[in-house]
């Protein structure tokens, strides 16, 4: 079993479609009454079932993010066994706006392995913010988690002859095509 936490706040406020689906619309930054009501299912629910399904701590993760609770989101996404390409998209959001870029390249790492043409308006356009401030503050920290790659050159050695040449990790203007399209 899972480590329990005292801190979790989420679960699917919406039903389920008849695909299976969850359909969650996260209240604004600002409802607090709502955001609450919200923690309380995600503790119930966690409580109930110790070997909850990792969908728990995704919409965990969306309901931390806008309330600034970026802590909370990486332990969440850091539970689940696999997170797919959205948790760790969000990951690296949190780890970007605690300035932690080492952490938050690494993940962008991961969705490029995931995504070859992740960019940040396809992921912000498939988030459920009602509030635009919240959607935006979503950007903001995946342009952060983006720009993390073109912050730190790497040297590689050039063939046998001992000579180095400054080079970064990913093509700066492919990094700037992903964040060019908000």
């Amino acid at each position: 079993t899972r480590p329990r936490s005292r801190q979790w706040s989420a679960i699917p406020s919406g039903s389920r479609s008849s695909t299976g689906s969850s359909s969650l619309t996260v209240p604004s930054a600002t409802n607090v009454s709502a955001r609450a009501a919200i923690i309380g299912l995600v503790i119930d629910a966690m409580r109930l079932d110790p070997f909850y399904p990792d969908w728990f701590l995704w919409n965990a993760a969306i309901v931390y993010y806008p309330a600034r609770k970026y802590d909370a989101v990486i332990d969440a996404v850091e539970r689940m066994r696999e997170p797919p390409l959205d948790p760790l998209l969000f990951l690296a959001a949190s780890y970007a706006q605690l300035g932690r870029s080492t952490e938050a390249q690494a993940t962008v790492k991961r969705v490029l392995a995931l995504d070859p043409n992740a960019t940040v308006a396809k992921f912000a356009a498939q988030q459920p913010y009602k509030n635009p401030a919240d959607l935006e503050h979503y950007k903001d920290g995946l342009r952060k988690a983006f720009l993390s790659l073109a912050a730190k050159p790497r040297r590689e050695a050039m063939g046998r002859s001992g000579r180095h040449a400054a080079e970064t990790l990913y093509d700066r203007s492919a990094i700037a095509r992903r964040l060019d399209t908000f």
